[in-house]
């Protein structure tokens, strides 16, 4: 037996379950158009964390060239001495805010092997050269090696000082330190490059502001489709609910037709 809805039923349909199991199937596009949403909304967000963390670590390697920093201290030239402590105190400054850009960076490119999904920017071809880039930045640099002020990276990228080494380079190489740190012109330095770098990765035309960029347009984009699609669903279950409402009332009628004519030949019969 028919169950009664508000459209009524037809042939032993309940048109109201009916048009609520069109209603999901049409919606499926537009919970399709919402994840993709969900999605660039992520990667947006995620450029804005590197680019943030890029802007930190680029204010944290200008203090490495604070004026004065490497320069002896004392009244007798013969026994002055950088002060070792600024140095390390901005140094390690600059380690801090390179780890956590590091983090940042690092963060948004993994992949979930349990949960089967990938961060944000998982696979992103604009994160992979910044994490490259960041990591070129040590090659080579005058003064000395790594090794020679301390430092070194750990299995993870993260960057790791051995004071006592550096206080050692400072003490045994002042002149090479300073070069490694600043250079001698103040930019051929580690400082000086990851400034430079950091603008790069930051700029207008970077990949990266190039990639925000796009994410951003597809946004846009997704939005005008979901009211689009949303549209389209009103309009055509609004359609169907008419539709379904006309077929119920001629059913209607049919049946109060049907009966009127039993009555009548059961009358005719006698």
């Amino acid at each position: 037996m028919a169950t009664s809805s508000s459209l009524g039923s037809l042939a032993g349909l309940n048109l109201d379950t009916l048009m609520s199991n069109i209603q999901r199937q049409q919606s499926g596009r537009l919970d399709n158009l919402a994840q993709q949403e969900k999605s660039y909304t992520a990667k947006l967000s995620g450029y804005g964390k590197v680019v943030n963390a890029l802007t930190g670590l680029k204010s944290a390697s200008a203090g490495l060239a604070k004026a004065g920093l490497f320069d002896p201290v004392g009244d007798d030239p013969a026994t002055a001495k950088p002060d070792a402590a600024g140095i390390k105190a901005a140094v390690k400054s600059f380690i801090d805010s390179y780890n956590a850009t590091q983090k940042v960076v690092t963060g948004l490119g993994t992949y979930d092997k349990d949960a089967k999904t990938g961060a944000a920017l998982f696979g992103d071809k604009a994160l992979s050269d910044v994490q490259s880039q960041l990591r070129k930045a040590f090659d080579n640099l005058p003064g000395g090696s790594l090794a020679d002020m301390g430092l070194s990276f750990d299995k993870d990228g993260a960057l790791q000082l051995d004071e006592t080494k550096l206080d050692d380079a400072i003490a045994s190489n002042p002149k090479g330190v300073k070069q490694f740190f600043v250079g001698d012109d103040g930019t051929s330095g580690l400082n000086g490059r990851m400034a430079a770098l950091t603008t790069a990765l930051t700029g207008k035309d970077s990949p990266l502001a190039q990639a925000s960029s796009e994410a951003s347009d597809m946004l846009a984009l997704l939005g005008r489709s979901q009211d689009d699609e949303a549209d389209r669903v009103t309009a055509l279950m609004a359609g169907y609910r008419a539709q379904f409402q006309r077929l119920s009332l001629l059913y209607s009628d049919m049946g109060v037709a049907s009966a009127f004519m039993s009555d009548q030949l059961a009358v005719l019969k006698g």
